[in-house]
C-alpha cells in the first residue's frame, strides 16, 4: 500500500491504478515459489522487477517549472501604468492602433485603453 501511494505522490501512478498496484503486488508476494525475471544475467524477484518499472517510468504530470524569463503572454510592446494616456491626443492614437490590430470598434479600443487592459 505504501508503495502504491509514493507512486501517486511521485506521479508515476493514477491514483485509480492504487488498488490494481496494491493487488498486483500481492498477488506476486503471496507465492509459495517467488516467481523470478531474468533480464541478460540479472535474476530478480518478479515483485521487485515490477517495482523497479514503476520506479524508474516517467510521471504522468510533470510538476516542475517550465517557464523562461522574458518569454509568455506579455506583449512585446506593453505600456507600464506611468505610460498610459494622459492627454486626449495619446489616448486617440493608441486607441486607433488598438482599434486596427485588433478589429474592434473605437469605442470598445478606447474603454480597454483606459481601463489598462489592453495597450499598443
Amino acid at each position: 500500500m505504501a508503495f502504491a501511494e509514493s507512486l501517486i505522490n511521485e506521479a508515476r501512478l493514477a491514483p485509480a491504478g492504487q488498488a490494481v498496484m496494491v493487488a498486483l503486488l500481492d498477488a506476486l508476494s503471496g507465492k509459495e515459489q517467488a516467481l523470478t525475471f531474468s533480464e541478460g544475467s540479472k535474476t530478480q524477484p518478479l515483485v521487485d522487477a515490477v517495482k523497479s518499472l514503476f520506479t524508474s517510468a516517467t510521471p504522468l504530470v510533470d510538476f516542475s517549472q517550465r517557464a523562461v524569463p522574458g518569454r509568455g503572454n506579455t506583449p512585446q510592446n506593453s505600456l507600464t501604468f506611468s505610460e498610459r494616456a494622459s492627454d486626449p491626443d495619446t489616448l486617440h492614437q493608441q486607441a486607433m492602433a488598438l482599434k486596427a490590430r485588433e478589429s474592434i470598434p473605437y469605442e470598445a479600443a478606447v474603454k480597454r485603453c483606459l481601463s489598462g487592459e489592453s495597450y499598443v
